[in-house]
Order: structure tokens, then sequence, then C-alpha cells
């Protein structure tokens, strides 16, 4: 857990600023303070998200998404099958492969 909410508090931003500069809803950045990552919109959405509200709230991008792949991961391999279309899975894997790794 990385309580986001105490860091970006250290850092003087409230929710509403945040929400105010990147146009993500305050239900949304509510979400990713709670590491509930489920309540996001999917795929690239929630990657431009997470980067925004981290640049925002001055959190380490990278513990934020390798904690978002790490959950992602977990709910892939140990929860019911979700029903996508290949593609999209595989884009979205690859894609947040190259922004975890900052290439």
């Amino acid at each position: 857990m990385l309580d986001l909410r105490s860091s970006r508090q250290r850092h003087g931003v409230s929710l509403e600023d945040i929400a105010e500069r990147t146009k993500i809803s305050i239900r949304f950045l509510r979400a990713i303070e709670a590491e509930d990552f489920d309540q996001l919109p999917g795929g690239i959405f929630a990657i431009s998200y997470l980067r925004q509200y981290a640049a925002a709230a001055g959190v380490e991008e990278s513990s934020l998404l390798n904690t978002y792949s790490g959950k992602l991961q977990d709910k892939q391999a140990g929860g019911p099958p979700v029903e996508r279309s290949a593609g999209r899975g595989t884009l979205a894997r690859i894609l947040l492969g190259s922004l975890v790794a900052g290439r």
C-alpha cells in the first residue's frame, strides 16, 4: 500500500486542486488513493489518470504504475475470467509494460 493520500497531503495538494488541474473527477481520484483501480476506466485511460495523479500529487509515478500493474496481474491470475477481446488485452499489457519500464 502506497498511502497516496498522506503523500499528497504532505505536498499540500487537495483532491480538488488535482481535479481542477487534470480534469479527472474526484470519484476517480478517490479510487486511485484507495488503490481501487477497478473503479477507473479501462486501458490507457487508467494509466493516463495514474500518471496525471502522480505528477499533480508529487507521488513517484513508477511506484504507482508498478502497484497498478501488480494488482492488475493479481486480478487476472487469481480472479474469475474476464471477457475481453484478445487484441485489446494484449495491447493494454504491452502499453502498461512499456510505461512501467519507461520506454
